[in-house]
C-alpha cells in the first residue's frame, strides 16, 4: 500500500527509537500527530497490509502523503512533545485534545478577611488562594445556591474596592441580606461563623436552606403571592433533587476520584467522567470525540495528559475502563507539571469495578442521546433543503446582521451553525470602517465581502447564508456572491411580512433574492423556529458587539478630557481596569501599579474619581 512517498522503502528508513510522528497531507498540513516508543513499528502499523483495517481510518490515510518524525530521548519526552505539537497545530484527527470546556464552580474568597461568594467559569487549574466548590454540571443550580447563600448566611456581595470605600451600609443590610462588615456591623468572629455554615451548605448540608425556603413558601402563600410561592417551591425541588443525587455514597473513600467510562462507535468514541467528591457523586461530564484513528495506549495517554493538565478540580485517583500500559509516564509528567500526584488504575473487581461499569453505561446512553439529537437536526436540515428548494444540503449556515446606535458604532455580526448546531468558533465580529452610519445594505456588503473572501481562500464557504432582512437584503447578498464569483451558496432573508397583517401581528416571512413574493411558513413550524433561532442569536451577537464598541468609545472620550492622560496611558488604564467604573473605584495603590502613570497623573485620576 502506497501513500505518496510512503512505501516500504520509506518505512524501512524510520528510526527504531522513541519520538513523535506528524502525518501530513499534500499541502504539508498536519492531519494527525502521535507518539511512539518505536517510530518504525508504530508508523508501519498504519501503512502495511497487516495494519489498520477500519474503513474510516483507511479513508483518512488516503489523504496522507508525508510523515515527519522527531526523535526524543525517551517515551516521556515524546508524550510531552506530542502534547505541545497538537496544541500548536490542532490537527483534524487529534480532536480529543481540542476541548476548551469551562467549568462552573462556586468560589469562596477565603484569602480575604471577609470572604464573598462568586460564580466562576474556569478553564485550567483552580487558584490556590481561595476555596472552590464544584464542578457544577448545572449553572442554574450554582446560581440558585449562591442566591440562597446570600439570603441565609448574609455574606457580602460588594467588591473589595467598594467595601474599602463604603462609609454606611447598603440597602442589602436593611433587607437582611448582608452582615455589613464594611462598616463594622458585625465582628470578624460573627462573620467567620456564617462562613463556616456556608461551607457546610456547599458541601451538601442543605437542611437549613430547605427550612428557609419552607418559611418563604408559607409566607408567600399567606400573602396570596402564589407565583412567588411557586418559584420558591421550584427552587427547593431543584436543590433537593441536587442534594438527593449526591447522597448516594458509592465511593468508600472521601478522596476525590474520577471514574471514566468508554463507548466506541463507527464515527468515534464517547468518554464519560463521573466525579466523586467527599465520597459522593458530584457530577458527570461527557466528551464526544470524532475522527479518532486509534483507541490504544497512545489515545489514552494523550487524552489523560491533555485533559488533566487543564482540569481545575484534580482528583487523587482516576479509574480507567481499559488497561493502559506505561501510565507511570503520564503520572510523572502530571506530578511534575501540577505538583500533585494522580494515580491511574483499572479495577477488575469490587465496588470500583461497579463504578466503572456505571460510567460505561452512561457513555453508551450519552451516545444514544447524541445520535437521536443528530438525527433530529439532520431531519430539520433535510426538510429545510426540500421545503425551500435549496441546491445544497445546508450543513454549514452563516447568518449576518448589522447594528448601530443612531448611525454611530456600526458593526456586523456573523454566527455559524454546523450540522444544525451553533459553532462558537465560527462567530465573527466586524467593525464596519468603510460603511456610513445607518447604511444597512452597505454594512451587509462589507461584512460579507470580508468574510467570504477569506472563506473562499480557506475552502470553508457555507452552504446557506441567512440575512436578517427582507427582499432587498437578500438581493444585496446575492449580488455580493455574484461579484465574488461564488455560485454554490443559497441565500434567504428573514423579516416581518409587512404586507400580511393578521390581528395586528406581523408574521415572519422568508425572502429569496429571485422572488418578490416571500414564503410563509406556519407560525408553529419547526423549520421557522430553527431559522428564527439562528437569526435571533446573530442579532444578539451584533447588538452586544455594538454596545461594547460604543462603551469603549465613551470610556476613551471620558479619559481624553483628563490633562496628561494620552492615548498610551488610556490604553494602559483600560488594559488594567477594563472600564471607567473600575478606574473610578481603584485605590491609589492600584493606580500606582500602572507603570506609565506619573504622580501627577495619579492625582488627576483621584480627582476624576470624585466626579459624579
Amino acid at each position: 500500500m502506497k501513500h505518496g512517498c510512503i512505501d516500504k522503502a520509506f518505512l524501512d528508513t524510520l528510526p527504531d527509537k522513541p519520538g513523535v510522528y506528524l502525518m501530513k497531507d499534500a499541502s504539508l498540513t498536519p492531519l494527525y500527530i502521535g507518539k511512539a516508543s518505536s517510530l518504525k513499528k508504530r508508523v508501519a502499523q498504519y501503512f502495511t497490509k497487516k495494519g489498520e483495517k477500519r474503513a474510516k481510518v483507511l479513508k483518512a490515510l488516503e489523504k496522507i502523503t508525508h510523515v515527519d518524525t522527531i526523535i526524543t530521548p525517551n517515551e516521556k519526552e515524546a508524550l510531552i512533545l506530542e502534547n505541545i505539537l497538537i496544541k500548536k497545530h490542532q490537527p483534524r484527527y487529534n480532536s480529543l485534545l481540542k476541548d476548551d470546556k469551562h467549568y462552573v464552580s462556586i468560589a469562596l474568597t477565603t484569602s480575604h478577611t471577609y470572604p464573598s461568594v462568586l460564580i466562576k467559569r474556569m478553564k485550567g487549574i483552580a487558584p490556590k488562594k481561595d476555596t472552590y466548590f464544584g464542578p457544577f454540571t448545572s449553572a442554574l443550580v450554582a446560581k440558585e445556591m449562591v442566591s440562597l447563600l446570600h439570603k441565609i448566611y448574609r455574606l457580602r456581595q460588594c467588591s473589595n474596592q467598594e467595601m474599602q470605600r463604603r462609609q454606611r451600609p447598603c440597602i442589602l443590610f436593611d433587607m437582611k441580606q448582608c452582615l455589613a462588615p464594611c462598616v463594622n456591623k458585625c465582628s470578624e468572629d460573627e462573620y467567620a461563623l456564617e462562613v463556616k455554615k456556608a461551607i457546610r451548605f456547599l458541601k451538601g448540608d442543605s437542611k437549613q436552606a430547605c427550612l428557609f425556603l419552607d418559611k418563604q413558601i408559607e409566607r408567600a402563600s399567606k400573602n396570596l403571592e402564589f407565583e412567588r410561592a411557586q418559584l420558591y417551591l421550584e427552587t427547593k425541588n431543584r436543590l433537593k433533587a441536587y442534594s438527593d443525587k449526591h447522597k448516594a455514597v458509592v465511593s468508600t473513600t472521601i478522596d476525590p476520584i474520577d471514574c471514566l467510562g468508554f463507548y466506541a462507535h463507527s464515527e468515534g468514541v464517547v468518554i464519560t467522567k463521573l466525579m466523586y467528591r467527599e465520597g459522593k457523586l458530584s457530577g458527570m461530564e461527557t466528551l464526544l470525540i470524532d475522527n479518532v484513528l486509534a483507541t490504544g495506549d497512545d489515545f489514552w495517554q494523550s487524552l489523560l495528559l491533555s485533559h488533566y493538565k487543564k482540569t481545575p478540580f484534580l482528583p487523587s485517583k482516576v479509574l480507567l475502563p481499559v488497561k493502559v500500559t506505561n501510565m507511570g509516564v503520564v503520572e510523572t509528567i502530571l506530578s511534575e507539571t501540577l505538583n500533585k500526584k494522580i494515580a491511574f488504575s483499572t479495577p477488575e473487581k469490587g465496588q470500583k469495578k461497579q463504578m466503572v461499569v456505571m460510567a460505561n453505561t452512561n457513555a453508551k446512553n450519552a451516545f444514544d442521546k447524541h445520535l437521536d439529537d443528530y438525527n433530529s437536526r439532520a431531519a430539520i436540515l433535510l426538510s429545510l433543503q426540500e421545503k425551500l428548494n435549496f441546491s445544497n444540503y445546508p450543513h454549514i449556515i452563516d447568518c449576518f446582521d448589522t447594528s448601530h446606535f443612531s448611525g454611530s458604532s456600526m458593526v456586523a455580526g456573523l454566527v455559524r451553525f454546523i450540522g444544525g448546531e451553533r459553532s462558537k468558533a465560527g462567530t465573527r465580529l466586524f467593525h464596519l470602517k468603510n460603511t456610513k452610519g445607518g447604511d444597512d445594505y452597505g454594512g451587509i456588503t462589507e461584512a460579507m465581502n470580508r468574510h467570504l473572501i477569506k472563506a473562499k481562500a480557506s475552502q470553508t464557504l457555507p452552504h446557506l447564508i441567512i440575512i436578517d432582512g427582507g427582499f432587498a437584503h437578500a438581493r444585496i447578498a446575492a449580488k455580493v456572491l455574484t461579484e465574488l464569483n461564488i455560485a454554490t451558496i443559497d441565500v434567504i432573508g428573514l423579516a416581518k411580512d409587512k404586507g400580511n397583517h393578521s390581528k395586528g401581528i406581523l408574521d415572519e416571512a422568508i425572502f429569496f433574492p429571485d422572488k418578490t413574493k416571500p414564503l410563509m411558513l406556519e407560525a408553529r413550524s419547526p423549520l421557522l423556529f430553527f431559522i428564527q433561532r439562528i437569526r435571533d442569536e446573530t442579532h444578539q451577537v451584533a447588538i452586544n458587539f455594538s454596545k461594547k464598541t460604543l462603551k469603549k468609545k465613551l470610556i476613551s472620550s471620558s479619559l481624553e478630557k483628563l490633562p496628561g492622560i494620552g492615548k498610551k496611558k488610556q490604553q494602559d488604564l483600560l488594559k488594567k481596569f477594563k472600564s471607567p467604573k473600575v478606574i473610578k473605584q481603584a485605590t491609589k495603590k492600584e493606580l500606582e501599579s500602572v507603570t506609565s502613570l506619573t504622580k501627577k497623573d495619579i492625582e488627576t485620576l483621584l480627582l476624576y474619581q470624585q466626579q459624579p
